[in-house]
């Protein structure tokens, strides 16, 4: 799987906000669930819970680290908690993306959409190492595909073994670029959709996966959505390890605001 990470203006370090969150939603599904079911799952004592999920009890990266796990938390989004909290290296844990970060002019150019989807075709059954066949399965021409190829390969990402087989360097992996300027930021989001519009137009509707919904929800509640997203990624990026692949997929998870808001009021 290849995340690509522009960067997020949501903090998702709101750890108790999430732990609330996710109370209230199983709440919501099963009126019975109590507080203390919530501290069985996480594996901690339901007065602890408590006083943290009140602010009466200071919450540790440890804690985050273990809940997190439980709950199933991208592990990438539990690390990032336990650095917020400044408590020292956490123990890398199995599934999570390596990370590779790039400056604004080279991620602005490897996050083109085509470059991952090569890199995730070289896995896919009846993958031909031919600049030919990859222009006609991606919808490109010839030479994007070739100008991609020669990125990738400077970039280390890809490895030409021989002239029949390639191999995806990068792996698991989330791109990531620095100083990336807001105006870029809002080009790669626009990105991915313009993908899924064109999509949509042209592939069966038996290949396709939409589900979508308006909700009103309070702004201060991002945080907690945001890591809802980075579980989705997380349990998206575990269904798809080591299995038969015959398609490249992309997934796009956003959260827009639909009103229009000037100083805290709509208008």
């Amino acid at each position: 799987m290849k995340v690509m990470r522009p960067g997020r203006d949501v903090r998702v370090g709101d750890f108790r906000t999430f732990l609330s969150a996710r109370l209230r939603a199983a709440k919501k599904r099963n009126p019975r669930f109590s507080l203390r079911a919530f501290a069985r799952r996480l594996g901690v004592d339901h007065s602890t819970l408590s006083q943290i999920l009140r602010g009466k009890r200071r919450l540790t990266g440890a804690q985050a680290l273990r809940m997190g796990k439980r709950l199933g938390l991208a592990a990438e989004a539990i690390q990032e908690y336990a650095r917020d909290l400044e408590t020292g290296p956490v123990p890398k844990t199995r599934g999570r993306a390596r990370r590779l970060s790039f400056d604004a002019e080279t991620f602005a150019l490897v996050a083109i959409w085509h470059h991952c989807a090569i890199l995730e075709l070289t896995r896919v059954d009846g993958f031909t190492t031919d600049s030919r066949w990859i222009a006609k399965t991606l919808g490109l021409s010839v030479a994007e595909v070739n100008v991609a190829l020669q990125r990738l390969l400077r970039l280390r990402l890809l490895e030409m073994n021989d002239r029949r087989r390639w191999v995806d360097t990068s792996g698991d992996v989330e791109l990531r670029g620095t100083g990336v300027s807001p105006d870029l930021r809002k080009q790669l989001t626009r990105q991915p959709h313009d993908l899924a519009i064109e999509a949509i137009e042209r592939a069966p509707a038996a290949r396709q996966v939409h589900d979508q919904m308006i909700v009103a929800i309070d702004s201060r509640q991002l945080p907690a959505l945001a890591w809802l997203v980075d579980a989705f990624m997380s349990d998206l990026r575990a269904m798809t390890a080591d299995r038969r692949h015959d398609e490249v997929y992309q997934a796009v998870v956003s959260l827009v605001p639909l009103t229009h808001v000037n100083n805290g009021r709509t208008r």
